[in-house]
């Protein structure tokens, strides 16, 4: 992980990345390197790629509050707002701050626009909250 991290802030970022898949390959089930690849995705703007390792460790293991606020922010970097606020809504639900979470999903349904599907989960996540 060091190394990747040394590479990274070399300016090496395709070796940042190698760096992480390497060492995934030999410890698959390391928290902290996941999250250090995902983490490098996003710092190389490469929003796909991290959304699609945040999918893969939610459905192996769940979402941690950190690893919802790395899915806003691939979202952001997407452009797309109202994925956003509801990934940031499960980041304030993990955290403890139903309130804020509150806040991101009336947000994100504001932005939701005519996802009707989007639009039924946040309003069912939002009465959950509520409860």
């Amino acid at each position: 992980m060091l190394a990747a991290q040394l590479a990274l802030a070399q300016g090496q970022n395709k070796k940042a990345l190698e760096t992480y898949a390497t060492a995934l390959q030999r410890y698959p089930d390391s928290p902290g390197l996941t999250l250090g690849q995902i983490e490098t995705m996003l710092q190389l703007k490469e929003a796909k790629a991290a959304l699609n390792v945040i999918g893969e460790q939610k459905s192996l293991h769940g979402g941690s509050a950190r690893l919802f606020r790395m899915e806003a922010e691939a979202h952001a970097l997407l452009g797309n707002s109202a994925r956003q606020h509801q990934a940031l809504a499960e980041y304030f639900a993990r955290e403890g701050n139903p309130r804020e979470a509150l806040t991101q999903i009336h947000i994100a349904l504001k932005a939701a626009g005519g996802d009707f599907y989007l639009q039924s989960s946040l309003e069912a996540r939002q009465r959950e909250l509520r409860a």
